[in-house]
C-alpha cells in the first residue's frame, strides 16, 4: 500500500471498533456463563470472526472504492440474488426466515446486503445529482431501494427492513434532495402505520408494537425481554454487580443476552460506568465517520460513509432504545457488540469502505 495512503488511515477509528468488539466479546463471555462452566463456543466464533473481519477489512481498504462504484450494477444485482437466495432456501428464527445454513454454519445474507445496498445507492445517487429533484428519477431511486426493502419485509424481518429505510433516508438528505420530499416520505409513512400494521405485521410483530405502547400489557409473554432487560440495566447502578455476576444474566431471566440485549448485560455487571463507556466509544466512531465524509474528495465517498453513518446510527439508537423501553423490540443488534458473525463481518467491511474514502481523501498522483 502507498505511504501516501497509509498517513490518511483513521487509526483512531480503527482502534475504537476494536475495543467495542473486545468488549463485545467479553460481555458475550458473561451471557453465556463461560466464567460460570458455560460453553465457550460462542466467545471462540465471535473472536475468529473478528480476526476474519479485520482481515477484509484491511483487503477493502486496499482497492480503490471508485472501482467498486464501476461495477455498482453488478453489486446490486448480487445483493438481490443473496436475498432470493434466503427466501428460497433460509431457515427461520424468531419469526424471520433471514438465515442461510451453509456447511452447518449459518449466515444471514441481508447484513452483507446492507453494505452492498450503500455502495449501490451512492454511485445511483451521485449519478443522478443533477436530477436528484425530478420526480421521475426519483420514482427510479424509489424502485431501486423498494426492491431489496420488500424482500427483506418478505423474510418477516421487519428490523433490517427499517435498517434499510434509515440508510436510504440519510443518503437522500446529503445528496441535496428538497427537504420537503423526506418531509413528505415521513408523512406517507405515518400515514400508512395503521394499515401496515393491522395487514402486513405478524401476529408476534403486533405484540411487541402493543407492549411498547403499553409495557403492563403482557410482562410476562411479548413485553418479558423488556421488563427483565429494565431491570438488569436499572440494578447496576453506577458501577453494576460486577463481571459475571448479574442476577438476570447469571440465572438466565434475560432473554437473547448475547445477542439483542447485550447492552443490558453490560448495565447490570458494569452499571453505568460500563454503558456510559460503551456510548462514548460510539460517539467517537460517529464522530470520526462523520469527519471522513466531510472530507471525501467525492460525492460518492461522502454518499457511502453518509449510508454506514445511517446505518450505525440507527442500529444504536433502536438498541439500545428497545433495552431501556423507549423502541420497540425489533432484534437489531448492537454494532460490533452484539454475538454474530455475519453482522460483524458487515459491520467491518463497513468500516473498511469508509477508510478506503478517508486514505484517498487526496487525489494521489503517481
Amino acid at each position: 500500500m502507498d505511504k501516501r495512503l497509509v498517513k490518511n488511515i483513521d487509526f483512531i477509528l480503527i482502534a475504537t471498533v476494536i475495543i467495542i468488539s473486545i468488549l463485545g466479546i467479553i460481555a458475550i463471555s458473561s451471557a453465556t456463563h463461560v466464567a460460570n462452566g458455560g460453553s465457550a463456543k460462542n466467545v471462540i466464533l465471535q473472536s475468529v470472526w473478528l480476526i476474519i473481519s479485520l482481515v477484509t477489512a484491511f483487503l477493502i481498504m486496499k482497492i480503490d472504492y471508485n472501482l467498486l462504484g464501476n461495477y455498482y450494477k453488478v453489486i446490486y444485482i448480487i445483493s438481490i440474488a443473496l436475498l432470493l437466495v434466503t427466501l428460497a432456501i433460509g431457515s427461520s428464527t424468531n419469526g424471520a426466515k433471514s438465515w442461510v445454513k451453509i456447511g452447518g454454519i449459518s449466515f444471514q445474507f441481508s447484513e452483507i446486503t446492507k453494505v452492498a445496498f450503500i455502495i449501490s445507492l451512492a454511485k445511483l445517487l451521485e449519478l443522478k445529482r443533477d436530477k436528484i429533484n425530478n420526480v421521475y428519477e426519483l420514482f427510479k431511486i424509489l424502485v431501486f431501494t423498494g426492491i431489496p426493502i420488500l424482500l427483506i419485509l418478505k423474510q418477516n424481518d421487519t428490523g433490517t427492513a427499517l435498517v434499510f429505510i434509515a440508510i436510504f433516508l440519510g443518503m437522500l438528505f446529503i445528496s441535496g434532495i428538497n427537504i420537503w420530499y423526506i418531509v413528505s416520505f415521513f408523512v406517507i409513512g405515518v400515514v400508512s402505520a395503521p394499515v401496515v400494521f393491522k395487514y402486513f405485521l405478524q401476529d408476534y410483530q403486533k405484540k411487541r408494537i402493543l407492549t411498547f405502547l403499553n409495557p403492563n400489557l403482557d410482562k410476562m409473554g411479548a413485553g418479558y425481554h423488556v421488563f427483565q432487560s429494565k431491570i438488569a440495566i436499572g440494578s447496576g447502578q453506577i458501577t453494576g454487580f460486577g463481571l459475571y455476576k448479574g442476577s438476570q444474566v447469571q440465572f438466565n431471566f434475560l432473554p437473547e443476552a448475547s445477542t439483542d440485549f447485550i447492552y443490558s448485560v453490560v448495565g447490570q455487571e458494569l452499571g453505568f460506568i460500563g454503558t456510559i463507556t460503551i456510548l462514548v466509544l460510539y460517539f467517537v466512531m460517529l464522530l470520526r465517520l462523520i469527519k471522513i465524509a466531510m472530507v471525501s474528495k467525492d460525492s460518492f465517498g461522502s454518499l457511502i460513509v453518509a449510508g454506514i453513518i445511517s446505518m450505525f446510527l440507527f442500529h444504536i439508537f433502536e438498541n439500545i432504545g428497545m433495552t431501556i423501553g423507549l423502541m420497540p423490540v425489533t432484534g437489531i443488534p448492537l454494532p460490533f457488540m452484539s454475538y454474530g458473525g455475519s453482522s460483524l463481518f458487515a459491520n467491518f467491511v463497513a468500516i473498511g469502505l469508509a477508510l478506503n474514502v478517508g486514505m484517498r481523501r487526496q487525489k494521489i498522483k503517481f
